[in-house]
């Protein structure tokens, strides 16, 4: 159980130390991962040795090696300039202003010089750093510099121990529907949970005419995060129980009879509101849940009814069509929403069964395709039919909307219409009216490739003109000879240059190929609850550089679609993982050992199983080596073994002469580094 922290924290922000700059609030944990027994109290500033922290141990009750703190608050920005910030570090480090990482090494290291630079404005900016040491020493110095500053230890006038306020729902609770069945079937009854925190025995059952032991219970609704980061969820059950936020199982726990802590992990944005879906299966009585949430900046709890809201039947099948549905061009790019992921959708298109891909948690998309690449619903004439469906339990809600599929009149253009942008492939109906007996459509691809389509006939009359190919079209129509109306097309080039693989909460750079001809691509995850994108500028030949983070696992994707909302022009899955080493709880171990006498094995973990990477082990000069006496091995994913979707692979270890071992995994995709830790 993790014990309750000292409440230093919590006074920096209610007792008036914001405005003193005294330093930053810190909290030190006896897990590497923000987990655990914690210490909290205020740093005057981030200056502990070169060599190694003072005293050996950063707070009572914390141990020497494998730990972690956080410090948070503001820094006070003297004037309006570029800052280029530095950290001495042993081990990992993060550094972020106002939220965005200004430098990130988040690896077992020997001491380390790290520098990023960001351009700020004069006043207070939110600032976060984070730190894990795992054996063999630990050091951390924060310094800045900028065009007035000579680079120094960031000194305590300009930090304040200001925690940032968590943010407070106006949640009731969640929609709780409980079955007389353990299988969910069979009578069943509704009402309100304000928490999950609930012990049923033999003398109380979950609601009227529920016996209290061989029943079920489902809850649907939002929880809403009090602040920007990851979540350790914890599921206190005797029973089988499970736990789905936006979609991605946090907790699945099918065990039963045995009381225990189930954890999961999921990273949350501050004040979004994100759906979930909670399970459970009483087999006998007594039953026992309780499900709290604790993150770096907030001690264990049960998650409060504020931050819970109750989602029924009706809201969850709440039925929506987002896109336009008059479009000038074929396939019809066609997406929409339901109030909760839960609902299954369904879809036709002139009485023709479309499959609905799900985009995010409650968006959707119609698509006709069997990859995800420019996907959309060929039209027919005019005028076209699209019937939707969805049901969430015994409720239905249907739509029946006509899609318009419009002519784009050469002659007549729409007010301030001068170009379209479409995607390769697609289809529009062009036309040309006026006075006279005779029209020319030429269509001319103005970078000199052969496409140069003519279409005659008379005013009026309609074509059908495809752009196969990206480039800028000028679409010119003439009438008896003369001019009546031009417009430019502008197809954009996009090459994802597929597959994607990304470890969750690593910042991976990726090189796209990118030639927008004019148009307006935007670059995005599927789900923005799921990864970060951020969008770089283009280095040359088309080549855009962009930096991705997972969020979280999930059925992830990077997608690049025609602006201001518009539809997919291609997107690409991203296979996320997470990599991890036993040996950490070895190499100390190992270290006490006679040279050469015992080897020891470890395992390498990677969740999910990803193909055709190739992870770098490295041992930091040290009395431990891999079996063979080297430093660094060098391991294909595809040599790893496979079971229920994950990958393990066995090396050794052995003692040879030398001083302590750091112990560091880096994962490449194509000789790119995608992962370290």
């Amino acid at each position: 159980m993790t014990c309750p922290r000292i409440v230093a924290l919590a006074l920096c922000a209610a007792s008036g130390f914001a405005a003193e700059g005294i330093g930053l609030a810190a909290t030190y944990y006896d897990n590497v991962d923000f987990t655990g027994y914690s210490v909290s109290r205020v740093d005057p500033k981030i200056s502990f040795g070169t060599t190694e922290w003072p005293g050996a141990v950063p707070a009572a009750g914390i141990a020497a090696d494998w730990w972690s703190a956080i410090w948070v608050g503001s820094i006070e920005i003297p004037a309006t300039d570029t800052y280029t910030f530095s950290t001495w570090s042993d081990d990992g480090i993060v550094l972020l202003i106002d939220g965005k990482p200004v430098l990130e090494n988040w690896t077992g290291h020997a001491r380390t010089l790290d520098r990023g630079s960001i351009a700020l404005t004069a006043g207070r900016h939110s600032i976060q750093v984070r730190y894990y040491n795992s054996h063999g020493g630990a050091c951390l110095d924060l310094l800045w510099a900028s065009s007035t500053i000579a680079e120094e230890i960031i000194p305590q006038r300009a930090l304040y121990a200001e925690v940032p306020p968590p943010v407070i729902g106006s949640g009731t609770g969640l929609a709780a529907t409980y079955f007389d069945e353990d299988g969910f079937g069979g009578f069943s009854a509704t009402k309100i949970d304000k928490t999950l925190d609930f012990t049923w025995d033999g003398a109380r059952s979950p609601a009227r005419s529920i016996a209290p032991d061989a029943w079920s219970a489902k809850w649907v609704g939002e929880v809403q995060a009090q602040y920007t980061d990851t979540y350790t969820i914890s599921a206190l059950t005797n029973h089988p129980f499970s736990l789905a936020i936006n979609g991605l199982k946090v907790i699945d726990d099918p065990a039963d009879g045995v009381e225990r802590t189930a954890v999961g992990k999921v990273f949350l944005k501050a004040g979004q509101r994100y759906e979930l879906l909670a399970t459970y299966r009483s087999t006998t009585s007594p039953s026992r849940l309780a499900v709290s949430w604790s993150c770096p900046l907030t001690t264990t709890m049960v998650i409060p009814s504020t931050q819970f809201y109750p989602t029924s039947e009706r809201q969850a099948a709440k039925l929506a069509v987002l896109s336009p549905l008059t479009t000038y061009t074929s396939p019809a790019w066609i997406e929409g929403s339901v109030g909760h992921w839960t609902t299954s959708v369904r879809a036709s298109v002139n009485g023709v069964a479309v499959p609905v891909v799900a985009e995010s948690a409650s968006q959707w998309y119609l698509n006709t395709l069997s990859s995800d690449k420019s996907p959309g619903i060929p039209l027919s004439g005019t005028l076209n039919l699209l019937s939707v469906n969805a049901v969430n339990g015994k409720t239905k809600q249907s739509l029946l909307r006509p899609i318009l599929w419009k002519t784009l009149n050469v002659a007549s253009l729409p007010y301030g219409m001068d170009s379209l942008d479409v995607r390769p492939g697609d289809t529009i109906r062009l036309t040309a009216t006026g006075k006279g007996k005779a029209v020319a459509v030429d269509v001319d691809n103005v970078d000199g490739a052969a496409f140069t389509p003519e279409f005659t006939g008379r005013p009026g009359q309609v074509f059908a003109a495809s752009f196969p190919k990206p480039g800028i079209y000028k679409v010119v129509a003439r009438i008896d000879g003369k001019l009546a109306g031009s417009i430019t097309i502008r197809v954009p080039s996009v090459d994802l240059r597929g597959p994607i693989a990304c470890h969750i909460n690593y910042r991976r750079i990726k090189d796209i190929g990118l030639v927008e001809n004019g148009a307006s691509v935007e670059l995005t995850a599927n789900d923005a609850g799921l990864m970060d994108v951020e969008p770089g500028m283009i280095q040359s030949d088309g080549v855009r550089r962009l930096a991705l983070r997972p969020l979280n696992g999930g059925a992830l994707a990077l997608r690049a679609r025609l602006g201001n909302g518009g539809p997919i022009v291609t997107q690409c899955p991203v296979d996320e993982f997470t990599i991890r080493t036993t040996a950490e709880k070895y190499i100390s171990l190992v270290g006490t050992l006679p040279n050469g006498k015992q080897i020891l094995e470890a395992q390498l973990i990677m969740s999910p199983l990803v193909k055709n990477l190739d992870v770098k082990l490295s041992m930091y000069t040290g009395g431990v080596t891999f079996e063979d006496s080297s430093l660094v091995k060098m391991i294909s994913t595809n040599e790893f073994a496979g079971q229920n979707g994950d990958g393990n692979c066995v090396y050794r270890m052995i003692r040879n002469p030398g001083a302590a071992a750091c112990h560091n995994i880096d994962v490449f995709q194509s000789s790119v580094q995608i992962s370290d830790r």
